[in-house]
């Protein structure tokens, strides 16, 4: 998984500063060109800069203002920006789309409840819409950057869209240890049916989801890696969350089918749910043909769901 070049987005508040944490880290690692982004409003125009990074004035609408020598910082080059853009959204997927962006890293400030509903999520947005993965850090008290990734957690749907094989490269890269969670929904259904909920945690049931998470581990190149299998029942959201927090997981990689309108009012998304509400990291990768197909036992289990 190639990232030559990582672009950091940032309106410089305290929230887009500790996913700067992250960018700076990954830049490192990878030895990534390093592309630092504010996206102004031609209504609102920025009047302050107080990191000081960004000595230079944005262009007309849709421009770039590049700085005109890239600064080299502890080996990596760094490219500061700043463009005017109708709203931040757009500026980032098309400042990213023009550069040839490998990873996107910002801050959320993961909004719930009527506040969310109003004002909505510009990382949310960029996740559905981005061409290529985006590592969103929420911002929350005492959920800043750990020393290291350990533990990587990797939601599976037995789905072309579950990203296995991008979380073992990253695992690889960090060294960590790889959690495979499949969560077998409940069917729950109004109590004026008069009759009990589906319950798909049936002991044959389980042993089936067992068997295709290890010929799904069978299938990846794990090398030394230690890569674990785990099954919950419930609503996937919640059980994603608790997971990752009680086995102590410091980065989730998720894939995105990207809905957007009347599919995603009607259905929801877990990626969605799961970037607003987590504290830890996020790392969604979208869905390319081919990239991780399923085994065959996990296509029986998806497609007995």
């Amino acid at each position: 998984m190639p990232i030559q070049r990582l672009l950091f987005t940032t309106d410089f508040s305290e929230c887009a500063e500790r996913a700067f944490s992250h960018a700076s880290h990954l830049a490192v690692r990878y030895e990534s060109e390093l592309h630092v982004l504010n996206v102004t409003s031609p209504h609102r125009p920025s009047e302050e800069d107080p990191l000081g990074l960004l000595d230079l004035e944005p262009e007309s609408e849709g421009l770039f203002s590049d700085a005109a020598d890239p600064e080299e910082v502890d080996d990596v080059v760094v490219i500061h920006s700043r463009m005017t853009a109708h709203s931040p959204v757009a500026g980032i997927l098309d400042y990213a789309e023009h550069h040839e962006i490998d990873l996107i890293v910002m801050g959320t400030h993961g909004r719930v409840g009527i506040d969310h509903l109003l004002s909505g999520s510009v990382a949310e947005d960029v996740v559905r819409h981005a061409a290529c993965p985006v590592l969103t850090v929420r911002c929350k008290d005492g959920a800043g950057w750990k020393d290291q990734v350990r533990r990587i957690l990797v939601p599976v749907d037995f789905s072309e869209h579950t990203p296995v094989r991008t979380a073992i490269e990253l695992a690889h890269a960090y060294g960590a240890e790889v959690d495979l969670l499949h969560v077998i929904e409940e069917a729950v259904l109004p109590t004026i049916y008069g009759v009990e909920p589906l319950s798909p945690g049936a002991p044959l049931y389980v042993q089936r989801t067992e068997g295709a998470l290890r010929k799904t581990i069978a299938d990846l190149p794990t090398g030394d890696l230690t890569v674990r299998s785990h099954v919950r029942i419930g609503n996937p959201t919640r059980r994603i969350l608790e997971f990752a927090q009680e086995g102590g997981s410091d980065l989730i990689v998720l894939g995105s089918q990207g809905r957007t309108g009347l599919g995603k009012l009607l259905m929801g998304s877990v990626a969605d749910k799961v970037v607003r509400l987590a504290d830890v990291p996020v790392f969604t990768a979208k869905w390319r043909a081919g990239a991780d197909r399923p085994s065959e036992a996990g296509r029986e289990v998806a497609a007995s769901e």
